[in-house]
């Protein structure tokens, strides 16, 4: 038990640092998230249902993660702040994150970087998102623009972070944005997805 014990702490403490680096960056364009979010804190009295990592906090971080020895780290990059409008690319976003990456390298840790994690730009959820089928080259743009900026610093992907889970929370539940309470677009959106799995392939890039 003694054992067990000894080992819980450091596994936690990794994992709630892998957390707060996924959740690094201040975006200069909100996320349907920031904007639930902002939503939660005047009903709360202005308490937070949700944390994000100071954007600069990501080097002492990193450096927790280097000091347990963690070979590999899961970080995730904001839709919102790469492209703050349709058709934008913030240069400025795309140091930041090129900066946190190096930085894990220079100290041992691989990155595993996810592409999306359950947040949409605004202007996509005004357009339906991914409920919407014509929409989907936006996404495909988005994480084609991140394989090119951020190939040569990441070798491990995840692109959709488990899309039933968003589906049935933004879609069927209503408990995430957009709030919907449908069973055919809970499908649809799941269908659309996933269509990354293969529409890439088929474009061969």
């Amino acid at each position: 038990m003694k054992a067990k014990a000894k080992l819980y702490g450091p596994m936690l403490l990794a994992a709630l640092l892998c957390a707060l680096v996924f959740a690094t960056g201040v975006m200069k364009k909100p996320s349907e998230f920031e904007l639930l979010n902002g939503q939660y804190m005047q009903l709360a009295g202005g308490k937070t249902r949700y944390a994000v990592a100071d954007g600069d906090a990501y080097g002492a971080l990193s450096s927790e993660m280097a000091g347990l020895h963690l070979p590999i780290a899961r970080m995730g990059v904001e839709w919102a702040r790469i492209m703050p409008a349709r058709g934008e690319i913030d240069e400025t976003a795309i140091t930041h994150y090129r900066a946190e990456l190096e930085y894990m390298r220079q100290l041992g840790i691989r990155p595993l970087l996810t592409i999306h994690h359950f947040s949409n730009p605004m202007w996509f959820e005004r357009l339906g998102g991914f409920s919407k089928r014509e929409n989907l080259d936006d996404f495909l743009s988005f994480a084609t623009l991140c394989a090119e900026r951020f190939g040569d610093l990441v070798s491990d992907w995840i692109t959709i972070n488990e899309p039933n889970v968003y589906a049935t929370n933004g879609y069927f539940f209503g408990d995430w944005p957009p709030g919907h309470k449908s069973f055919s677009e809970t499908f649809t959106v799941l269908e659309l997805s996933l269509i990354h799995i293969s529409e890439p392939t088929r474009r061969s890039y």
